[in-house]
């Protein structure tokens, strides 16, 4: 089994995956035989959504300009960072899609963090720390965390609330960004870059949904039932 599933990630890397399983692998009954094995994942996960290229009828189909194919259907996936490994995922319906974990960290960004979402996560049964981009116009942000005038390049704001922390950051002058963080206290900052840690934790910890990403796009495993007849 070990070595189909290396044969077939070979053929994906080498855009052979047109040969049939025969070629591949000449034994019969393994595809009855593989049996997924659960990923165990690390303290650190992320949350993001990738976009599927689909132009057929679908009633949640989305259009999302931003990204190569522009229309699709929107996965919602949660990634380990250090593996880049895709441990759960589901297509997104609406604003009734529900997502679940426990006892780990989750990045995201400003499409998925606000303070309800935080103080929900911090709850039973699901136990997750959070760390995410926040957007700007949300109602619980205070004025003062979104002045930036006479404030100088690289200062930080902070604001606290029971476990959340809320970091305003200033890259350049005249503008900033806002993190929000349960997982972080204090005002800590890096004394290697100068930023604030939950920045720097974000930074580490955001990207393997855009790595899984691109891996998804330069590799393909799609097979024809007619390929993967033995």
């Amino acid at each position: 089994m070990r070595a189909l599933l290396g044969l077939l990630v070979l053929s994906a890397y080498l855009k052979s995956n047109h040969l049939s399983s025969k070629e591949l692998f000449d034994e019969k009954n393994l595809w009855c035989c593989i049996q997924g094995s659960h990923e165990s994942p690390s303290s650190y996960v992320t949350i993001d959504e990738q976009l599927l290229g689909f132009r057929g009828r679908c009633p949640f189909r989305m259009y999302i300009p931003n990204k190569l194919s522009k229309y699709g259907i929107k996965i919602v996936l949660v990634c380990d960072v250090s593996s880049k490994y895709m441990f759960d995922a589901m297509p997104y319906l609406g604003k009734s899609t529900n997502t679940n974990g426990s006892s780990r960290n989750i990045t995201m960004d400003n499409w998925f963090t606000s303070i309800k979402l935080a103080d929900d996560l911090l709850a039973p049964p699901y136990n997750l720390t959070m760390v995410g981009t926040i957007r700007k116009n949300k109602r619980d942000i205070p004025p003062e965390m979104l002045a930036t005038k006479n404030r100088d390049p690289g200062s930080s704001k902070f604001c606290f609330d029971k476990e959340k922390v809320l970091v305003s950051y200033t890259p350049k002058k005249n503008k900033n960004v806002l993190l929000l963080s349960t997982m972080h206290e204090g005002c800590s900052v890096s004394k290697t870059s100068g930023n604030p840690e939950i920045i720097e934790t974000y930074n580490q910890t955001k990207g393997s949904v855009d790595t899984l990403d691109q891996m998804c796009s330069n590799m393909s495993y799609n097979r024809s039932p007619s390929q993967d007849v033995l």
